[in-house]
């Protein structure tokens, strides 16, 4: 990549983006790559092509922007076009294609792009919209997944003691067993296969329809056997 780093001073307006695109929504953030990072990317491009480098290091750096690129950008059709465009200009240095003819067509398509305003500024809205609600839904998941492991309890070793009782049970079955990131009378709520159980000292509650009940604690001991 150091010759990514040479051809591109300023590689802020690239990581900033790509590290924001779970916020952005894929369209922004495509749009701001368009009108940030791309027409100095192509400059980049056209500079060293200028000097009749050598092609596969060329073709190298190529591979490796489009790499480090995440894949939702990568199957976006506003960053495809730009990536082909790079293959145009890429192209015309093999076969003798004046590179400023291809280079102007690359501006004038970067100048339209600017100038238009995006189809529905709503969709975008409400693209942002849901990936933060996703990623703060995960957050909150995760944060309760860590309260309900890490806080304290009366017992504590005989539960771990039980717990690992039902994971080798799990085990034995071929059944999934982990946590739920749920938490019910300060238990964590783990699923056990396809259904949601939690762990009181040496009992075994069940979601049933009617609500929790617990499960006798022989057949679970007979099973694990």
């Amino acid at each position: 990549m150091s010759q990514l780093i040479l051809l591109l001073k300023d590689l802020r307006p690239f990581t900033n983006v790509v590290a924001w695109v779970p916020l952005l929504g894929v369209n922004m953030a495509s749009r701001l790559l368009e009108r940030e990072f791309f027409p100095k990317w192509f400059q980049a491009l056209f500079d060293w092509l200028a000097l009749n480098p050598d092609f596969e290091e060329v073709e190298r750096w190529y591979r490796g922007w489009k790499s480090v690129l995440p894949v939702e950008l990568q199957a976006n059709e506003r960053i495809k076009a730009m990536l082909s465009r790079g293959l145009d200009l890429m192209n015309a240095s093999l076969d003798e294609t004046p590179l400023s003819t291809v280079m102007e067509e690359i501006r004038k398509d970067l100048n339209r792009a600017s100038t238009t305003r995006p189809p529905s500024s709503a969709a975008g809205a409400a693209e942002q919209s849901a990936a933060r609600e996703k990623a703060a839904k995960e957050a909150a998941k995760r944060e309760k997944e860590r309260e309900a492991l890490s806080r304290p309890r009366v017992g504590r070793s005989e539960e771990m003691t039980f717990r690992e009782t039902v994971e080798r049970l799990a085990e034995m079955h071929g059944v999934g067993f982990m946590p739920s990131g749920r938490v019910v009378d300060g238990k964590a709520v783990f699923e056990f296969g396809s259904h949601s159980i939690y762990l009181d000292k040496n009992n075994v509650y069940k979601l049933e329809k009617a609500g929790w009940r617990p499960v006798r604690r022989c057949l679970f001991h007979r099973r694990s056997v």
